[in-house]
């Protein structure tokens, strides 16, 4: 069965967003990175993960000066915000009561920026410096569908659905940092 609800960003999100306390330590979760990355004629670049052995390529376009031999950085975060998505939505569906067990959960996103944002001129040492109507850098807009399959002679009505996108909202931490930064989610439909 397929669903649909609007991914928006809840109360809850914000009010969380205001904790100043310092975290315990037993609740941090730390991960450790080495990067490289190139020269200005060849700016590719590895990430390699201390705690997992994973590497990480990523490139440019052809057009920006890559070789266009790896996702871009921007990919990468989508990609990020898919697969941390998913496995929240997961681990929500499980522990919801009652439980949601799910086939599988397709994405169909779409995220802009405006381009402005990296490239524009000139740069200055200080941004207050800046010139006036600066654009930001960061993704913009995510927009799409988010289709939650259930296990054959699984129903999820209205209200489980809401719970579990408002639910995997709140508890994903590339998501939550996304829509921290200003980026409007509220176009992707679940």
């Amino acid at each position: 069965m397929r669903k649909l609800i609007s991914f928006c960003s809840s109360d809850a999100h914000e009010d969380h967003d205001k904790t100043t306390e310092p975290i315990p330590k037993r609740h941090l979760k730390t991960y450790t990175l080495n990067g490289i990355g190139g020269p200005s004629n060849s700016p590719k670049s590895n990430a390699k993960f201390q705690n997992s052995s994973h590497t990480i390529r990523l490139d440019l376009p052809k057009y920006m000066g890559g070789a266009d031999s790896a996702p871009q950085p921007v990919e990468h975060l989508l990609s990020a915000l898919v697969g941390c998505t998913h496995a929240t939505a997961l681990f929500v569906a499980r522990n919801m009561k009652p439980s949601i067990i799910i086939d599988r959960i397709e994405f169909e996103l779409t995220a802009t920026r405006d381009n402005r944002g990296a490239v524009q001129l000139p740069i200055v040492p200080n941004k207050m410096d800046a010139p006036a109507g600066v654009v930001p850098s960061r993704v913009q807009y995510v927009s799409g569908t988010v289709l939650v399959l259930v296990a054959d002679g699984e129903v999820i009505n209205d209200d489980q659905l809401k719970m579990l996108r408002e639910q995997t909202e709140l508890r994903c931490p590339v998501a939550n940092m996304m829509l921290s930064s200003g980026c409007d989610m509220t176009n992707v439909i679940w």
